[in-house]
């Protein structure tokens, strides 16, 4: 969710664990940039020289997302656990049919938290904004930049952090 600097960040116990196994992946990429090539050439060419340009580049692309990455987790707060009310909330873990009849399972989760999984979706995104606060059984409207569709949300599963898996 859009905080300011100084604002907590709620993330789930499973999302923590994957931010900072992503910094720690952060400093295993910089040490791999930042160490010199085996067997090159002392005097080196022009080509080497924008060769370690574009490395310093990532590195310090790199670099900068490991403070990124440092900075949430100095702001995380664990997610509280929620009440069994079939209420979408932070942490919620939802079982969705669309209009064709097809089922997801989806977590509303912090921004922060996101990766590559299908199964997390942003409290801020526009699936998460039209979930929120919602109860098992509504049908919800959810308009996106690629257009508007409906679901019925079949279940809603309160946070658990203590869940396998810590929640996601």
């Amino acid at each position: 969710m859009a905080q300011g600097r100084d604002e907590p960040i709620f993330l789930t116990a499973a999302g923590r664990r994957r931010l900072e196994q992503r910094v720690a992946g952060y400093g295993g990429e910089v040490a791999e940039l930042s160490s010199p090539d085996q067997g090159q050439p002392e005097g080196g060419d022009s080509g080497d020289a924008a060769l370690q340009l574009v490395e310093a580049d990532d590195r310090d692309l790199v670099r900068g997302l490991a403070a990124r990455a440092r900075d949430v987790l100095a702001r995380a707060r664990p997610v509280p656990e929620g009440p069994d009310d079939g209420v979408v909330r932070l942490g919620s873990t939802v079982r969705l049919r669309d209009g064709a009849g097809a089922e997801s399972r989806l977590q509303v989760v912090d921004g922060a938290e996101l990766d590559e999984s299908a199964e997390l979706v942003s409290a801020d995104s526009p699936v998460g904004r039209a979930l929120l606060g919602r109860r098992s059984g509504d049908e919800v409207a959810i308009d996106t930049p690629d257009g508007g569709y409906r679901v019925t949300l079949l279940a809603v599963e309160p946070y658990r952090a203590s869940a396998p898996g810590g929640g996601a």
